[in-house]
């Protein structure tokens, strides 16, 4: 396996949770964590081995959505604690990959673009290294370096573009976006931006999310969980019935019936829809993904894309780049990663009966 993706894994997604019947307890305010969250104390077990195990489950906002957090192996307190810690984990993630929040480090990285090496979160680095290596991996067709071309077409902002980018403005977009311009020093934790450059993890961010919370939750003693921010989904251990974490797949564009269902354990997921938060391009809809290599906005014949693989950044990365290539460009590219993952794209406009491609599909448990 190529080492650009040394961890992606295989089988599936979903769009909706099959909600379990544990009770549910809400986080009226989270306040993002002062430091790294691998500095939490976990629970020892003989603290709390004499407490009855208590489900828990909390919602709260987080990148312009909501994230679910179930954990159904701990005590209320331990539990409680142990989501109070991942959800603060998730705030300070969001801050950190804003581009556009003052302090955070992805705007103080662009701030700092061609000036040389600047010392990383560490939680942070790693996650760029991952979306520097997708970036090698796609042939530059997806990566961390498109806040240039994502500010042209008005991606994140909200508001339609009038026009199309000009041919110049794409030339240089897509210059700044090229791989190379992203410079990262394993050793001394570093990274530094060329001239020009901006970084914009939103192809990456809440999936990097999701596996930091996952990464609390287990610090706290948790060993089965379940983290949901937007469409991205993980989930460790046995879930409600000792088969894994139950996700129904909805139906979608013409199909008269809904996909199925699946069982998530041990496994990331994530769905990517051409219809989420299209771009406004002279008043016509347009894919809000974008080619890095072409500048332009996907083709029209990828209506959605759902991937499973071990790491939720991972599942949100590569369900973005498959939205770009099409499934049988993605099929031929998917083919170097080990472990494989599982991939099932829904090719048609929305409105007509899709044409289901699948790639290793047949590995996602269904019972």
């Amino acid at each position: 396996m190529p080492a650009h993706l040394d961890r992606l894994t295989g089988p599936l997604l979903a769009a909706a949770l099959a909600l379990v019947s544990a009770p549910t307890a809400r986080v009226s305010a989270v306040t993002p964590a002062a430091g790294p969250a691998s500095a939490a104390v976990s629970v020892p077990a003989a603290a709390t081995a004499a407490a009855p195990v208590h489900p828990l489950r909390t919602s709260v906002p987080a990148f312009g959505g909501t994230m679910e957090i179930e954990v159904r192996d701990l005590p209320r307190d331990a539990a409680d604690a142990a989501i109070q810690a991942a959800a603060a984990e998730v705030g300070e993630m969001e801050r950190l990959t804003d581009p556009s929040r003052s302090g955070g480090e992805v705007a103080l990285l662009n701030a700092t673009a061609g000036k040389g090496p600047h010392r990383v979160d560490p939680r942070l680095f790693p996650a760029l290294v991952r979306a520097r290596n997708f970036c090698l991996w796609s042939s530059g067709k997806e990566g961390p370096l498109a806040g240039a071309l994502h500010r042209l077409w008005g991606r994140g902002a909200g508001e339609p573009v009038a026009n199309a980018p000009s041919p110049d403005q794409l030339r240089q977009a897509i210059a700044a976006a090229d791989c190379k311009n992203l410079v990262l020093d394993g050793k001394q934790q570093t990274a530094a931006l060329v001239a020009g450059s901006a970084l914009d993890l939103v192809d990456f961010s809440t999936g990097m999310a999701v596996d930091r919370a996952i990464e609390v939750l287990r610090q706290h003693g948790a060993a089965n969980a379940f983290v949901q921010i937007r469409e991205v989904r993980r989930g460790i251990g046995a879930g409600r019935n000792d088969r894994g974490w139950v996700i129904e797949l909805p139906a979608m564009g013409g199909l008269k019936e809904p996909l199925g269902r699946i069982f998530l354990r041990d496994q990331s997921l994530a769905a990517a829809f051409r219809e989420d938060q299209p771009l406004d391009v002279g008043g016509r809809p347009a894919s809000h993904f974008i080619n890095q290599r072409t500048g332009q906005p996907a083709e029209e014949g990828v209506f959605a894309v759902f991937t499973v693989t071990e790491l939720a950044a991972d599942a949100q990365a590569l369900a973005a780049t498959m939205s770009i290539t099409g499934a049988q460009e993605g099929e031929i590219l998917t083919g170097s990663i080990r472990p494989r993952p599982s991939i099932l794209w829904l090719m048609g406009t929305g409105t007509g009966m899709p044409v289901l491609v699948d790639y290793r599909w047949t590995e996602v448990p269904k019972r």
